[in-house]
């Protein structure tokens, strides 16, 4: 562990989400309260043999399986082979590598039963890299009686801090799940940040696009766009008992999966557009939730990418609505950045989650530390050379 607090680290962080798309990976220089820069950044993409095998453990209940432990394998695969590219290809010296915040990919999430598993082999990718790891996150907040979700709050904080910005303001991230931070205005004396799952994101809209027409997602929201919501299903919608929890909170992908199922008798544009009006519609409840208004709200995620989502959340929002890149952030990246920062917290023994952000009784150190065997490090420094 780490003495000196002024220390600081050259963090890569990884992440897996919830569109289970690839390997985001991220740098980040940080003392583990300020962001001091970020980038360059790498994204590999998964094999579409790989995504099937993956969404066939989701919510499983069963965590050592064969299954199980071979999708695991080869996820941390993915991961060396991300760093070794994202090394290769910014020409960077491994050395100069403090630790890798490693997420893993989520599997099984039931919080309320004290259950959260992310899979990915930490030891197997600090050996393989020569590099420190931290990884398996949520575990610690967990056991402390939080939702274990969302992690990032606190980086959002540390990021919106380097921005000098004195009023209520809300970082939306639209990734498979929506998320959201709300960041309290500098002279409010509570000054604490909130957090909570807004709703679905793009992860069912994408199942039912890559279903119908073996594409991805629905590019700019364009299918939606064309297609009309059904509104006595959207009534029902938000209705959903999910809705009706105080926050913070927190979903699993599939916790809304038999949505799809409901929505058969509609055109696939319909379909489209009825499920995207459901997340603009969650978020918008999320907004005004908030326990003050907000001035302006930021999206980050591959959300920020659908153009009928940001002109949806404008129509319906009384607060400005920007894409994160308005704040020289990279939107697709945070997450892959935040886990870098949070390694560094838990190296430092600081907190990433509170409260207010995941319902923990108190602020929880998360993540498991890794270091390297020097006669590994030794071994791979000799291969390299060689």
């Amino acid at each position: 562990m780490v003495e000196s607090k002024q220390r600081i680290f050259t963090a890569v962080g990884f992440m897996s989400g919830t569109s289970i798309d690839g390997v985001d990976v991220a740098l980040i220089k940080t003392d583990g309260e300020r962001v001091l820069s970020t980038g360059p950044y790498h994204h590999l993409e998964y094999d579409a043999p790989f995504v099937e095998a993956v969404k066939m453990c989701l919510n499983t209940k069963q965590h050592d399986t064969p299954a199980i432990r071979m999708v695991e394998a080869k996820l941390t695969a993915y991961h060396i082979q991300a760093f070794k590219e994202f090394v290769e290809k910014h020409d960077l010296n491994v050395n100069e590598i403090d630790c890798l915040g490693f997420h893993g990919h989520t599997i099984d999430h039931r919080p309320d039963e004290g259950v959260t598993l992310q899979i990915g082999d930490g030891r197997l990718l600090a050996k393989q890299t020569g590099v420190d790891v931290v990884y398996n996150f949520r575990v610690a907040d967990v056991k402390e009686g939080g939702q274990g979700a969302p992690l990032v709050p606190i980086y959002h904080q540390a990021l919106l801090n380097e921005k000098n910005i004195d009023q209520a303001t809300a970082i939306l991230n639209i990734g498979g799940v929506a998320n959201i931070t709300y960041l309290p205005a500098k002279n409010n004396p509570d000054n604490e940040i909130i957090a909570f799952d807004t709703g679905p994101g793009n992860a069912l809209i994408n199942d039912v696009v890559h279903f119908e027409i073996a594409q991805p997602y629905d590019k700019d929201g364009k299918i939606a766009k064309t297609g009309t919501a059904d509104q006595k299903w959207l009534k029902r919608f938000m209705q959903h008992d999910y809705f009706k929890k105080s926050y913070p909170k927190s979903l699993d992908r599939n916790d809304f999966s038999k949505l799809p199922d409901e929505l058969k008798h509609l055109s696939f544009e319909d379909k489209v557009a009825s499920l995207s009006e459901a997340t603009i519609q969650s978020i918008v409840k999320a907004v005004n939730d908030l326990p003050t208004p907000i001035a302006n709200l930021y999206i980050c995620g591959g959300g920020r990418h659908n153009k009928y989502f940001l002109s949806r959340l404008r129509d319906e929002l009384a607060c400005n609505v920007f894409d994160s890149d308005f704040l020289g952030l990279n939107g697709d990246m945070l997450e892959a950045e935040a886990f870098g920062f949070f390694a560094v917290r838990q190296i430092l023994e600081k907190p990433i989650t509170f409260p207010l952000t995941t319902g923990a009784q108190k602020a929880a150190i998360c993540g498991e530390y890794v270091s390297v065997n020097v006669d590994d490090k030794k071994k791979l420094e000799t291969s390299r050379i060689a």
